[in-house]
């Protein structure tokens, strides 16, 4: 099955404006998955992706936008933030809250992984955020994304794994562990592609 038939059998929109953006959603994309756990309220996959098409001359790149993070409150949506490198501009569009189709579904917060377990949702959400990114060096870029509010392993294990979604890209720029701020073995993350 491909990215899109996985994620159509797992989403479903939660009320009648939802269904219909999911849907014209699915029309517009590929199957190519760009993957970003522990984004936070970070959305420079969706630059750097659509830069890397562009400079590569890249016939095909992810379509096709997942990120996670259990830290609910860490990473609430609002309506216009600046990325950490202070020339990046995000303004969110649009927020369309979806269900789950799947109900065998196990939703969990580990807290031998989550430094934050109260600040995670009691069960699985996500959204379909559509967001327009205004960059100093790049341009302006419109995209979406779907959020899941989901600690990485739980989301690897229940999606990637479970209902074998396949990721075509990975992007790792945050580490999370406690607000972004930690390394592994004094290394920080790459990104990964």
């Amino acid at each position: 099955m491909s990215a899109i038939d996985v994620l159509r059998g797992l989403l479903v929109g939660k009320n009648q404006l939802g269904a219909k953006r999911l849907d014209a959603y699915w029309e517009s994309v590929r199957p190519e998955v760009s993957w970003y756990p522990s984004a936070g309220a970070c959305y420079r996959d969706v630059l750097f992706w659509n830069w890397a098409r562009v400079a590569k001359n890249l016939t095909q790149g992810p379509s096709i936008f997942i990120h996670t993070d259990y830290n609910y409150k860490g990473c609430a949506v609002s309506k216009e933030l600046f990325q950490p490198d202070k020339h990046t501009r995000v303004q969110i569009l649009a927020v369309h809250h979806l269900g789950f189709k799947d109900t065998a579904l196990r939703y969990g917060i580990n807290p031998a992984y989550a430094v934050f377990p109260e600040s995670a949702l009691g069960r699985p959400a996500a959204d379909l955020l559509d967001i327009r990114l205004t960059s100093d060096a790049l341009g302006i870029v419109t995209s979406s994304v779907l959020y899941f509010y989901w600690e990485n392993i739980n989301f690897l294990q229940e999606v990637v794994l479970a209902r074998k979604l396949p990721i075509t890209h990975l992007f790792k720029l945050r580490e999370g562990c406690g607000l972004g701020g930690a390394t592994v073995n004094r290394f920080p993350w790459p990104m990964v592609f």
